[in-house]
């Protein structure tokens, strides 16, 4: 979990993407929350000093964000479908080490993980099919991912065999553990313990 003294901007990445942003937070005190919506930007530009002061500082927040200086680098729990239930058994024997842990992982594996053993994803990407792995290996690339976990099927074609390897190469590359089944698995986790 990371510590944000107040005040803080949360959720300055949508900004920049015209989408959501979503965050779980548990303030330790009272607090008090503004919700800045698209039009009350659009009203501040009118005014270019007020503008430029409320565009620099989204910028700089959106800058450390993408450098990970706001969360804890994420494990990243990926399965093809033959395998789910491998990861979810995976997860929850190990439980009490996952809990503790912020994970990322691709829309439907996640679901799956939540629904089956109650942990929360604090980050889902898209599914493996529309480049869910592919956002991973950028997360990768970006220093923001700690371990992979991703259990495959060996004896299935994949129609993303092509992104599965790039995602398998760039965590060659860039020196991430990779468990791709149960055994490396165990051992990341043991690792990491």
């Amino acid at each position: 979990m990371i510590v944000q003294e107040a005040p803080c901007i949360l959720g300055e990445i949508s900004f920049v993407t015209g989408g959501f942003a979503s965050a779980t937070i548990r303030p330790h005190g009272p607090v008090h929350i503004s919700r800045i919506s698209f039009k009350t930007l659009e009203e501040r530009w009118n005014d270019p000093k007020e503008f430029r002061r409320i565009y620099s500082e989204l910028t700089r927040l959106c800058i450390q964000r993408i450098s990970g200086a706001y969360h804890d680098r994420y494990i990243a729990l990926v399965a093809h479908d033959s395998r789910k239930s491998d990861l979810v058994e995976l997860v929850h024997s190990h439980k009490d080490f996952f809990s503790g842990q912020s994970l990322i992982s691709t829309q439907n594996t996640g679901l799956t993980i939540t629904e089956k053993t109650g942990l929360q994803i604090a980050r889902r990407v898209r599914t493996g099919l529309l480049g869910g792995d592919q956002q991973i290996g950028a997360l990768v690339s970006e220093g923001l991912i700690s371990a992979v976990i991703f259990l495959r099927d060996p004896l299935w074609a994949q129609p993303h065999s092509a992104d599965v390897n790039a995602l398998i190469r760039i965590c060659e590359l860039e020196n991430i553990p990779l468990g791709t089944n149960q055994a490396s698995a165990e051992a990341i986790i043991r690792l990491m313990t």
